[in-house]
């Protein structure tokens, strides 16, 4: 009886593990398709708006500007710590990333969309709508997600706030 227990445990357990890796696994992250607006600039075309249990699906590999940004929203959405990974490296962080991130501790993502991207040279400018909670309130708007391409990775260097 006690190993039935056991194995019934395990098999519960390993289940859970698989079910959560597909739910926020390191996958591709598909851009919605851009429209040229020129100067470098582009729009989303047909850009979803993830809310609610959407905001936090995803933990993608960090591949493009647009799928670091969404590892970023999407963690802090779950509220795990996997937005790390989408900034520069730690020991790089500035005093002001530092105190933005201080901010970010303090808001709860409710919903996220990609608006448009401009990228000179290695530097990209990623404007997202989101809405957060904060202090019991709601707020919502627009503002620039700022990235950088370091050794073939967009990372993040400064978020909005």
């Amino acid at each position: 009886m006690k190993r039935q227990c056991t194995l019934i445990l395990c098999i519960f357990f390993l289940f859970t593990v698989f079910f959560y890796s597909c739910s926020t696994s390191s996958k591709p992250y598909n851009a919605p398709e851009r429209k040229d607006l020129g100067d470098n600039k582009f729009e989303y075309i047909d850009s979803p708006l993830f809310e609610g249990p959407d905001a936090g699906a995803f933990n993608p590999e960090l591949d493009s500007a647009e799928a670091a940004v969404a590892k970023f929203l999407s963690s802090e959405a779950r509220q795990d710590g996997a937005w790390k990974e989408a900034l520069i490296p730690e020991s790089e962080w500035s005093d002001r990333l530092k105190r933005q991130l201080e901010t970010w501790d303090e808001w709860k993502i409710l919903k996220w969309q990609l608006k448009s991207i401009q990228i000179e040279d290695s530097t990209a400018y990623l404007t997202v709508y989101f809405e957060i909670e904060y202090d019991g309130k709601t707020d919502d708007g627009e503002d620039d997600f700022e990235l950088v391409l370091k050794n073939g990775v967009w990372m993040i260097i400064a978020p909005p706030t």
